[in-house]
């Protein structure tokens, strides 16, 4: 249902907002919920609703994905933004770790190590 993922009784009509979520490293502000059971049960009005704005799927009150409304012809850009956002989170991941232990730089194979381990941890969720 939309809101929080938490209401149960929230409705899609007026959608409850919530006004801070941290997800990793990132800080989402004013973004909607859906809960899994909603989507599956209302799949026309959650495409209307793409149109205008993105949605977070919940499942169980966690968040477990979320839906971005593309514009016709512009699959291959929004995509290729998704998977920029991506990679400049796992840097920012991999420069925090690596100020955390005082390593100055590291080495491209160890990048390439580190990204291999989060590909791997991302498919096992």
């Amino acid at each position: 249902m939309f809101g929080t993922a938490s209401h149960e009784s929230a409705s899609l009509v007026e959608p409850a907002v919530c006004s801070t979520f941290v997800a990793g490293c990132a800080t989402l502000t004013a973004m909607k919920f859906l809960s899994v059971r909603e989507f599956r049960n209302h799949p026309g009005r959650i495409w209307s609703r793409l149109k205008r704005e993105d949605l977070v799927v919940t499942s169980n009150g966690k968040p477990v994905g979320i839906l971005i409304g593309v514009a016709k012809g512009k699959m291959d850009e929004a995509l290729s933004a998704v998977r920029r956002a991506r990679a400049a989170i796992a840097v920012s991941r991999l420069r925090r770790r690596a100020a955390g232990t005082g390593i100055a730089a590291l080495s491209a194979r160890q990048i390439e190590n580190e990204i291999r381990a989060a590909r791997k941890e991302r498919s096992r969720s």
